[in-house]
């Protein structure tokens, strides 16, 4: 197991205006793990990744002695116990191709909703996880959209220049309508760099 350090993108904001992001690589893939506070009784949505079957990983905190209800387009999929140190994690088999509404729920023992988080999600076809699963030797070539990312901050991160999410727009134009409108759970191409 592996962890790294990446800043998020905060715009003009001090440094130190929000935690930096921690990155665990480990067998399963590499999953964003939020460091930044949620409010007592709150949840949070950190991570929407695939495992190597294709199926949807979810992952956030919440209340201990609580759980999690996940919906899509306000349709239950299922319920989930959150852990004693505060995170859970799901997976969402045989979710089709498309567009999302991504809800979250945190639900007390009488099934009382206590917290809740909305994220749009798309859902990657099964081509491209498997081209993204057979390129993924060496450098980090494509990446999975997290809640709050955004081409510009990928971009800084991965070229230290946020103006080069163009690069990024250009090689996933068959997947990018709108760069201010990306989601989470698409997966996008990383161009190289020259020392790639």
């Amino acid at each position: 197991m592996i962890t790294a350090r990446a800043e998020p993108d905060v715009g003009d904001a001090p440094p130190t205006a929000l935690p930096p992001a921690v990155l665990l690589s480990s067998p399963r893939g590499i999953e964003a793990l939020s460091t930044a506070p949620i409010a007592p009784g709150d949840v949070a949505l950190d991570s929407i990744s695939y495992d190597d079957e294709g199926d949807v990983l979810l992952s956030g905190r919440g209340k201990t002695a609580a759980f999690v209800r996940i919906y899509l387009d306000n349709t239950p999929v299922t319920t989930s116990r959150i852990r004693e140190d505060g995170r859970w994690r799901v997976q969402l088999p045989e979710v089709d191709q498309g567009t999302y509404v991504l809800r979250v729920d945190q639900i007390n023992e009488r099934g009382q909703v206590i917290a809740r988080v909305e994220s749009p999600f798309l859902r990657e076809s099964a081509t491209v996880l498997e081209r993204v699963v057979s390129e993924g030797a060496g450098p980090v070539r494509s990446v999975t959209i997290q809640p709050g990312n955004t081409l510009w901050g990928i971009s800084r991160q991965r070229y230290g220049d946020g103006m080069q999410y163009v690069r990024i727009y250009e090689a996933n134009r068959d997947r990018i309508r709108d760069p201010d409108l990306i989601y989470p759970g698409q997966i996008f191409d990383l161009p190289q760099t020259v020392t790639d």
